[in-house]
């Protein structure tokens, strides 16, 4: 008996070290917003009165413009992300690649979660994406490859962003929805505040 207790245990110690790590990095902790940092085009209105968390949810009440973002910058990697619009559908994005922090848009490539239009890439702030040509003083828009996935408003969406490299693609429920290629690669990553509510759950990120 001892003996196969012991083979037991030997053949659960071999399992163990030869399954797949889970090496996931939960970049909204569940219950606060420890790990961000707050940019608001309005200084004078407290991060706290934009930005909360609450049983699992980050809500952001889209005024004023500005954004959350990850006091950590990442590289190669991939970044699933849960949002929906809990009251009339109104606008939003992912940024990715942050070069510098300024506001309301910083450097960085946007992830558009506009409804009706999520998965657009855009080229914020001197951003430039390969292949897109911005008008004279404006934005470079990557359009999306794909027609829309997006659900209703109340529905949970997700949006699974690789970046690798510069090279960025997305997938929007499920669906394949864009790709483009930045001319740098990592920085910050943040959620943004621009024009109505938003919440946002399950920010989970994995090195690639």
């Amino acid at each position: 008996m001892k003996k196969y207790i012991a083979l037991t245990i030997a053949a659960a110690l071999a399992f163990a070290s030869c399954a797949p790590k889970d090496d996931s990095i939960q970049l909204f902790n569940g219950s606060n917003l420890d790990g961000w940092g707050f940019v608001l085009a309005d200084d004078s209105v407290a991060a706290t009165d934009v930005f909360s968390a609450a049983d699992g949810v980050i809500s952001i009440t889209g005024t004023p413009f500005g954004y959350m973002y990850t006091l950590e910058e990442y590289e190669n990697y991939e970044i699933s992300v849960e949002w929906r619009w809990p009251e009339e559908p109104a606008n939003s994005g992912v940024f990715l690649n942050i070069k510098a922090l300024s506001a309301p848009f910083p450097n960085c490539v946007e992830h558009q979660l506009q409804a009706g239009n999520a998965g657009q890439f855009l080229a914020l702030g001197g951003s430039k994406l390969e292949g897109v040509e911005a008008p004279e003083g404006g934005i470079g828009r990557k359009e999306r490859m794909a027609d829309s996935a997006e659900k209703e408003p109340g529905e949970w969406n997700q949006a699974v962003i690789t970046v690798v490299d510069g090279n960025i693609s997305t997938y929007v429920n499920g669906v394949f929805i864009n790709e483009c290629k930045d001319e740098v690669n990592g920085g910050h990553i943040a959620l943004q505040s621009e024009g109505g509510p938003i919440q946002f759950r399950n920010v989970v990120l994995k090195k690639l």
